[in-house]
């Protein structure tokens, strides 16, 4: 099985659903195709016929570059979810991204892991079944207890979490499913201002131009902040 995925020249940036139209803030995008995951090709045949053996959670997302990700979830104590356990669908973000966390991400993460009276944050990554990018629900329930995820889908057809672009989808694992996300997803336990953009009809047009210029995740880290932005 063959999948198409965008890249964005001159940087690490690739989608699993062309949408740029083949430029990306100024950047050109140039679309390329490549086994999907879970195939691999066969000597002597075209395209990407074997069928490679499932492997569960955390396992699939060590082979999709996200073992930043399985640590974290096993110094939280997370690790029986994602090995034994299901069926989960996982929003993993690949090891680039925890390069990139903000200092509220940073914070969130490491007083999780030290508090024993709360739940690990990496909770909010994982939401109960088997979810494929096609089902995802406008507000998606998480394990975290602080809420749902917002899911939006742009004419384009990109769909984003949170409004964090999912740059690959329907990854199939033993005990479920994963989808990638371009920055690690978590909750702030608040309503920033890519959230309110995401739920208010009408702001449609400055959700995207966030999303287009990776503005969305930094954001979250503002504590004060006044953003003037233009209806549709």
């Amino acid at each position: 099985m063959v999948c198409t995925e965008e890249h964005v020249t001159g940087t690490n940036r690739r989608f699993s659903i062309p949408w740029t139209g083949g430029n990306l803030c100024g950047s050109e995008t140039i679309v390329r195709f490549s086994c999907c995951p879970g195939y691999e090709r066969t000597e002597g045949e075209r395209g990407c016929s074997l069928v490679k053996p499932l492997k569960n959670l955390a396992e699939t997302a060590q082979e999709m570059g996200a073992s930043q990700f399985v640590k974290q979830a096993e110094q939280s104590g997370m690790l029986p979810l994602l090995t034994s356990r299901g069926a989960y669908t996982v929003f993993v973000a690949r090891d680039k991204a925890f390069q990139s966390l903000t200092k509220e991400q940073e914070k969130a993460l490491n007083g999780s892991k030290k508090s024993r009276s709360r739940p690990p944050v990496l909770l909010y990554t994982i939401a109960e079944g088997r979810i494929t990018a096609e089902e995802l629900p406008e507000s998606l329930p998480t394990l975290y207890r602080e809420g749902s995820a917002a899911v939006t889908r742009y004419p384009s057809g990109l769909i984003a979490i949170n409004c964090i672009p999912l740059v690959a989808t329907n990854i199939e694992a033993t005990n479920g499913l994963i989808h990638v996300t371009e920055s690690l997803m978590l909750s702030t336990g608040r309503n920033a201002i890519s959230d309110v953009l995401n739920k208010t009809p009408g702001l449609s047009t400055t959700a995207t131009a966030l999303v287009r210029a990776q503005l969305s995740n930094e954001l979250r880290d503002k504590k004060s902040i006044t953003l003037f932005a233009p209806t549709r």
